[in-house]
């Protein structure tokens, strides 16, 4: 009876022994493991209001796939369950300029205040002003006149009919016949008016009115 109960104990003892090794184990990995951190974000505008349903998001190159948040109404959300590390910021909402941080160090930040930016759309009003039209279709191409003074002042032969001074004005050029030529057309392409009244020939298209310079 002593003997086995000698070899009870010793098979118990071995069997504690082989139970407490896997344990031991299991603790030596347990040291390796990185404790995982967590980081708040808080996003607003410019203005310091809060701006709710922004998408915060963190990148590495050494982790795949990492967890991503959206704010709330208050502009806050967090990102838990983070392996301690430098990792890249990235916040984003419609309407408004996306923020990037580079360089975080999560597990020694523990906050983060984020601002975006509205997008604005840069407007310039010109107002167009139309010139004056620098030719008038109404008006002919080229204008010269005399005055009455000039007529009484000139002198010119038989001065009791006024085609005789016709030829001072520039452009004006008299034939024998004492008709004028304007621009070097024939006398019967010039409508002459008098007093809104038509005076050219109608048969040859003359200037043969004769009309008193002091009238």
């Amino acid at each position: 009876m002593c003997i086995r109960k000698r070899r009870l104990s010793r098979t118990v003892v071995l069997l504690s022994l082989a139970f407490a090794a896997p344990c031991a184990h299991l603790r030596a990995q347990g040291q390796n493991l990185p404790a995982t951190a967590k980081l708040t974000v808080t996003v607003a505008d410019e203005n310091g209001a809060a701006v709710p349903g922004a998408r915060v998001e963190l990148h590495s190159p050494l982790v795949a796939t990492l967890p991503w948040c959206s704010t709330d109404y208050a502009g806050h959300c967090q990102l838990a369950a983070l392996v301690p590390g430098t990792y890249s910021l990235q916040v984003e909402k419609h309407g408004f300029y996306r923020a990037t941080q580079p360089e975080i160090q999560v597990g020694q930040t523990i906050a983060l205040d984020v601002v975006l930016s509205h997008q604005r759309e840069v407007r310039e009003v010109v107002d167009v002003v139309e010139s004056p039209p620098t030719i008038d279709p109404a008006q002919t191409s080229s204008q010269e006149q005399i005055t009455g003074v000039q007529v009484i002042d000139i002198p010119y032969p038989t001065t009791r009919d006024y085609r005789n001074i016709i030829n001072f004005i520039p452009g004006v050029v008299n034939d024998i016949n004492g008709q004028p030529h304007v621009a070097g057309a024939e006398t019967y392409q010039t409508v002459t008016i008098l007093d809104s009244f038509n005076v050219t020939q109608p048969a040859n298209g003359e200037l043969l009115i004769r009309v008193s310079t002091d009238a």
